[in-house]
């Protein structure tokens, strides 16, 4: 609520919630003709039905315009019998921070205004400014506590007649959410601009009951009849539970359901921050990529349920060797992540060989059934995956420092594009299959079995060896698919020529090498 231009002074005052309720007004309001039963009614009711009177009518155009910038409106007031008309001017104030309004009802300066309100006191009696749903504490201009109704009794758990005269950080150890500011200096920095200085603040705060609670507040200053500043008001609205509910929301976007660690995503960013500091600032950090090598074994005997205990307790103990400022991540599957900020490439090593010997030697017990645990973890700036592969092919159970050279990247990068190769022959159904006669050496003549060969061919229609694609496929997990092919089609082949099913591939064999 911004100071405006001194033009009369303010004898009538309306509260309005955002839906037109009418939840307030001083004695003024309630002393004028046909206006007493203004609290509680609603400027959404049908017209007919609200008090036949200007003021009702200037309000609803005010409204209707509903942006704030109207100027201060000329109204004529009814009187009381043999009493001229008493002119005023109408001023509609937003409260954006809790969507309500403030209807300011002032007396011209020219000499033709209205009587003298009836009096501060009046104007904040308890049953008016009970009315208002937002918790609402008044201050005087030293900031000492002069009025709390019903709904701020409650939140702060405290009574107007046992801090009437503190002052406001006795009442409310508060201070904004963002910047840490205490709520007393916001009042402050309201009194001394006489205006709102910002719309809403976000209050972490203790009340006098030793409760926390986080609030959305408003702190406007409070103006007598003159326009003088005499105190502050904030208005705060509970958002403890709102806040609580978006915490945890952000929390189960952020962390893996089973083990209760951060998730890929959230990792992901993490590493973002890593490479971005090490990038602007310098600095050595490593990333450790884990791989337990005998979960499977536990999935396919025991079960998804006892998969799942497995992975959480494997979370609790990797959650045991790490550092304080570590971060540590559930990837997905069986697969987990390790940050280690600011951490030399040696003591990286340590840590790994560490986290290593600690899954060794645990025991996985489930129904009577022990579990010997190992893991592959791969040491990397660069590729985690690849460090993995390798301490794989090593022998597994073994930590594996990762240092991309220019030889394997190319390589790696040669794989990719035969994996590749190999899921387009897939779907384009370009593998072969041959049948190579096995003849008995004894000279009978006689061929009772067959070797079936797979080949592919390029996109060329020229044959590829198995010993070009295999390895390949193996390692990119692609040799299921392959699988598949060979038994579709070699079934096929058995229906088409049921009396000679492989005769019809034996020529073509001739001319392939049987590896």
């Amino acid at each position: 609520m911004a100071s405006a231009e001194v033009i009369g002074r303010e004898v009538g005052l309306l509260l309005l919630d955002g839906r037109g309720g009418i939840v307030g007004c001083n004695a003024w309001i309630l002393s004028q003709p046909g206006l007493s039963g203004l609290p509680g009614r609603t400027l959404a009711e049908p017209r007919q039905a609200l008090p036949d009177h200007p003021l009702i009518d200037a309000l609803l155009r005010l409204l209707a315009r509903d942006d704030g910038q109207a100027p201060p409106q000329p109204l004529s007031l009814p009187s009381r019998a043999g009493q001229p008309q008493r002119r005023c001017l109408l001023r509609l104030e937003p409260l954006d921070c809790v969507g309500a309004y403030r209807i300011a009802l002032l007396s011209p300066l020219d000499g033709s205004g209205l009587r003298e309100d009836v009096g501060r006191e009046q104007w904040r009696s308890g049953s008016i400014l009970a009315a208002i749903t937002d918790a609402l504490v008044i201050t005087d201009r030293k900031g000492r506590v002069d009025y709390l109704n019903p709904p701020a009794e409650r939140l702060t758990g405290a009574s107007l007649e046992s801090v009437r005269g503190r002052t406001l950080s006795q009442l409310l150890d508060a201070c904004s959410v963002e910047g840490r500011v205490p709520l007393t200096e916001l009042v402050e920095q309201t009194m001394n601009h006489g205006e709102v200085t910002q719309t809403r603040h976000e209050l972490a705060v203790r009340g006098d009951d030793g409760g926390r609670f986080t609030v959305d507040a408003a702190v406007p200053p409070l103006l007598d009849t003159s326009g003088q500043v005499v105190g502050a008001m904030v208005i705060m609205r509970d958002i403890t539970n709102e806040r609580r509910l978006a915490a945890r929301v952000d929390w189960q976007n952020s962390h893996d359901a089973l083990t209760g660690l951060i998730n890929r995503a959230a990792f992901d960013n993490k590493l973002e921050e890593l490479v971005r500091s090490a990038r602007e600032a310098g600095g050595e950090h490593a990333l450790l990529y884990l791989d337990m090598d005998q979960f499977k074994v536990v999935n396919d005997t025991s079960g998804h349920l006892v998969g799942d205990e497995l992975l959480r307790q494997v979370a609790l103990l990797l959650a045991g060797q790490v550092r304080a400022n570590d971060t540590l991540a559930r990837l997905g599957g069986d697969e987990f992540g390790l940050l280690l900020a600011g951490c030399p490439v040696e003591r990286a090593q340590e840590i790994a060989a560490q986290i290593r010997r600690a899954i060794r030697d645990y025991r996985f017990v489930w129904d009577g059934s022990v579990f010997v645990l190992s893991a592959s973890i791969g040491l990397v700036m660069i590729d985690a995956d690849a460090a993995c592969f390798s301490a794989k092919d090593e022998g597994r159970d073994r930590v594996h420092a990762y240092r991309p050279r220019a030889g394997e990247a190319v390589r790696h990068q040669g794989d990719m594009q035969w994996a590749s190769r190999i899921s387009t022959a897939l779907e384009q159904d370009r593998f072969r299959l041959y049948a190579q006669p096995i003849v008995s050496l004894a000279g009978d003549g006689g061929v009772g079995h067959y070797e079936v060969l797979l080949r592919m061919l390029d996109e060329h229609g020229e044959l590829v060896s198995p010993a070009s694609f295999i390895p390949i496929a193996e390692r990119f997990n692609l040799m299921g698919r392959i699988d598949c092919w060979v038994v579709r089609e070699l079934l096929g082949q058995i229906r088409k020529h049921f009396d000679h099913p492989l005769t019809a591939m034996e020529s073509e064999a001739k001319a392939v090498s049987p590896r």
